[in-house]
């Protein structure tokens, strides 16, 4: 039976473990097949272990993507503004296995994007590549996650620490563990553990590792009301200092349902850094949606690490909005609001608008506008980007 067809199976076959041999001038390239291929492996031994009395199902597709864009101030400079276009393809392969008590899943996707610019917005071709298991039985459940992928520091240090500046790559590592336990019926306990590498090839940033461990205990007084306490422990070393810069988290919070459309979570906390001190954490997230519509607010401070050599304590504000024009269109906005403060002092502000399109059931396009403005202490900019973006997904393979 092909390995390309929607199926259920209640036997197993003796796996084939695939490896291929390439020359050794092309070693990134023999590195990220075998890793594909290793992948694929694993996913073949865990049927052997899975219960022989329960069916699973594959589902797999394809996605592709291609986007073009059009930036008035890519580096977001106050003078001298010079803009470009920018074209995006994206090709993205998702398989996931799933049965009665587990999901493996994986994505791997190659982000090909050229501009009219080189040395403001650098051609590129950055791989991501994901994997996951999930294991759930009545009282415990597993998760395992493991990410490699290539980013531009324009978007990733932004994103991250309201930073930026000219266009450079960053090479993200990651791999998490956690277990959560059903202790009664009302009491809830989660750990996980995560490490994470990332390496700048970006003047002025600095590579580092990243290790936490962080723990949440949640009791279910009623449906609606769900109170918990959180902690975590974590270090941080930079390639230019390496000693570790420690930081504990605690929190309390609660989950409350307010309505069938209305649900909040809310917690707040205090924060300790081995290089700053004292200072409070809190986030406040709440959803509301209806038949036609859906609102989301998110307002948080926390203490993160970024490539600047120091952990960055940023506060955010997120605001997104979709409205169903009709059952193949929709009109949205989101509004990002980042200040983030370190080695360097940033404001960001950031609007979309977007319209969105379903053409078919695997084919939909979008066109979004964009307004940015960034503030330093020394420097503020303003630019815009028009896009426009074809996704094309196949059906169940």
């Amino acid at each position: 039976m092909s390995s390309f067809t929607n199926y259920r199976y209640s036997h197993h076959k003796k796996p084939k473990f695939l490896f291929i041999n390439l020359p050794n001038k092309n070693k990134t390239l023999k590195l990220i097949t075998n890793t594909l291929y290793l992948i694929l492996n694993v996913l073949t031994i865990s049927s052997i272990f899975t219960n022989t009395a329960h069916a699973y199902d594959i589902e797999q597709y394809l996605l592709l993507s291609s986007t073009t864009e059009y930036d008035s101030n890519p580096i977001m400079t106050e003078k001298n503004k010079q803009s470009l276009f920018r074209l995006t393809l994206a090709p993205t392969y998702s398989f996931a296995k799933i049965d009665e008590n587990q999901k493996i899943n994986f994505d791997a996707s190659l982000n090909v994007q050229r501009s009219t610019d080189t040395q403001m917005s650098a051609d590129r071709n950055d791989p991501r590549v994901n994997f996951g298991w999930l294991y759930g039985s009545a009282k415990n459940q597993y998760n395992v996650n493991l990410g490699y992928s290539k980013y531009s520091t324009r978007f990733s240090e932004l994103t991250e620490s309201g930073f930026i500046q000219q266009d450079g790559s960053v090479l993200n590592k990651n791999i998490s563990a956690g277990w959560g336990r059903t202790i009664t019926e009302r009491l809830i306990s989660k750990i996980n553990a995560s490490y994470s590498d990332a390496v700048f090839t970006a003047a002025g940033l600095s590579s580092y590792t990243s290790k936490q461990i962080n723990g949440n205990l949640s009791y279910a007084y009623s449906e609606y009301f769900s109170p918990y306490i959180q902690a975590s422990i974590s270090d941080y070393k930079t390639q230019v200092n390496p000693k570790p810069i420690s930081s504990t988290n605690y929190s309390i919070g609660s989950t409350i349902l307010v309505s069938e459309r209305l649900d909040v979570n809310a917690n707040v906390g205090l924060n300790h850094t081995s290089t700053a001190g004292n200072g409070w954490i809190a986030l406040f997230g709440t959803h509301y949606k209806n038949e036609y519509s859906s609102l989301s607010a998110t307002l948080q401070r926390s203490v993160n690490p970024t490539g600047l050599t120091d952990l960055q304590k940023t506060d955010s504000l997120v605001l997104n909005y979709t409205y169903d024009l009709s059952d193949l269109s929709a009109i949205g906005s989101t509004i990002n609001f980042l200040k983030s403060d370190s080695i360097t002092s940033n404001k960001v502000r950031q609007v979309d608008a977007f319209y969105s399109r379903t053409l078919s059931p695997q084919c939909n396009i979008r066109v979004i506008l964009t307004d940015k403005n960034y503030e330093t202490n020394t420097n503020s900019a303003h630019g815009n980007v028009l896009g426009f973006s074809l996704t094309y997904q196949t059906p169940n393979l």
